[in-house]
């Protein structure tokens, strides 16, 4: 079944939705977005699972508009995710539905998009959406000492960019194509590869966000958990493949830290030796690349700025 990607909410008045979803749930937008063609403010809310779309109307003869006028606000749409929206706009007509598009079209978030009418969904609309593919771009100007390539995927300013450090030999799982299309653009994700000892601080002041979470793989132990100890900056810290002899067992990690090791023999090994050493570290053992995007993401997703420093020990 596609995924649930995000449900749409027709509200007259965003900002106090926006005000009561951070008040009650400490949620608050990753973005905005006006969609001028279809008479349309959306801002976008992160909701776990699934994203928060707020539909605002712009005048009074958009869809948005009319639906307010009828039933006040709430539900507007489902929208579920595709990997091919051209064969899925096929598969539904074959179905016998007509969507409301005749063909796919640009959608919020630079997505593909089409909908059914609600008159054949028992009155809900639904919505089918494609991602576009994130651009990694590679980074410009002279990089810190030990840093021989950065690459990024542009998305919010407003949450917490993912920092992705591996060591040049080693190839990185997750791999970073994988990871800008799950987390780009709700979140900017930076692919960087390094010696096995880089300045950490440095790369981060050299990105000048005011924090990131870190995903090291590959990398000296010691210089990374030192600065995920001591920089406030770093939210979340998270390795991938770790040697567990490589970690001090005598200096706990911060209670940010989550490790991936591998499910063969040697990564449920090092699964056990690491909770041994570390018995309050989140640790999951998987060699599936779905599945380890999958749990960088909601990892992150439990560490906002504020929550994140007041764990750390």
């Amino acid at each position: 079944m596609p995924r649930l990607d995000h449900v749409g909410i027709a509200t007259a008045d965003a900002e106090r939705l926006l005000d009561a979803l951070r008040d009650l749930l400490g949620e608050t937008r990753y973005s905005s977005e006006t969609l001028e063609k279809d008479g349309v403010r959306i801002a976008f809310v992160s909701g776990g699972g699934a994203q928060l779309e707020l539909l605002e109307a712009l005048d009074e003869t958009s869809p948005v508009a009319r639906f307010l006028r009828e039933r006040k606000g709430g539900l507007h749409h489902l929208a579920f995710e595709v990997e091919d929206i051209h064969a899925m706009h096929r598969r539904v007509r074959e179905a016998g539905y007509a969507p409301i598009d005749p063909a796919p079209r640009p959608g919020a978030e630079g997505k593909s998009v089409f909908f059914v009418h609600p008159g054949q969904t028992g009155q809900i609309l639904i919505e089918f959406c494609a991602r576009a593919a994130p651009r990694l771009e590679p980074a410009a100007g002279a990089l810190p000492a030990g840093v021989r390539r950065v690459v990024r995927a542009r998305g919010s300013e407003t949450q917490t960019p993912l920092l992705h450090i591996a060591a040049t030999a080693t190839p990185p799982s997750p791999a970073p194509d994988a990871l800008a299309e799950r987390l780009a653009p709700a979140r900017i994700y930076v692919a960087a590869e390094a010696d096995e000892n880089p300045n950490v601080p440095a790369l981060i002041d050299w990105l000048g966000k005011p924090s990131v979470h870190l995903l090291a793989q590959g990398l000296s132990a010691k210089p990374v958990m030192d600065a995920a100890r001591a920089d406030a900056r770093i939210q979340a810290t998270l390795w991938a493949d770790p040697d567990p002899d490589a970690f001090d067992a005598a200096r706990p990690v911060p209670a940010s830290t989550l490790f991936l090791t591998g499910d063969s023999e040697a990564g449920l090994s090092a699964a056990r030796a690491l909770r041994r050493r570390f018995p309050d570290a989140a640790i999951a053992a998987t060699s599936d690349p779905a599945l380890r995007i999958a749990l960088v993401k909601r990892h992150i997703e439990r560490y906002p700025a504020a929550q994140a420093r007041a764990a750390r020990p």
